[in-house]
């Protein structure tokens, strides 16, 4: 009786483990689908320029920087405070340079989108621009 549980035990773990397996390999081959539609989108929408491109692009990083910034200061202002540690005023000023450079960094990393949305929009926008001055 004691064999056919451990034998139950080892048949559910090694189903577990072909899901994750099962789930990983759908999440690579999603990702890799991703990639290939993003160079067409950004090879579709570079500016004329490369210099202006590389502004536009680090512009926008920035702005989703300040906006990453933002939710993780609201979300920090979310969290009840022990009044048993006081806070002080040099650890506050730690916390928001360390959420300032975490905002920074997570938006060159790829960030949550907001970069890659006014990219697109404003490098359109552009064309545009330049289209209608000739």
């Amino acid at each position: 009786m004691k064999i056919d549980n451990l034998g139950t035990v080892n048949r559910a773990t090694n189903f577990e483990q072909a899901d994750v397996a099962n789930k990983l390999a759908q999440t690579e081959a999603f990702a890799e689908k991703l990639q290939k539609e993003y160079n067409k989108v950004d090879a579709q929408t570079l500016p004329a320029d490369d210099k202006e491109q590389q502004k536009l692009r680090k512009t926008c990083q920035d702005m989703e920087s300040v906006f990453i910034n933002l939710m993780f200061t609201n979300m920090r202002n979310t969290v009840q405070r022990s009044e048993l540690l006081p806070e002080s005023m040099g650890e506050k000023i730690m916390r928001s340079m360390l959420d300032q450079e975490m905002a920074t960094k997570m938006s060159r990393a790829g960030g949550i989108g907001l970069a890659d949305l006014l990219y697109q929009q404003l490098s359109t926008d552009n064309k545009k621009v330049i289209k209608a001055e000739k």
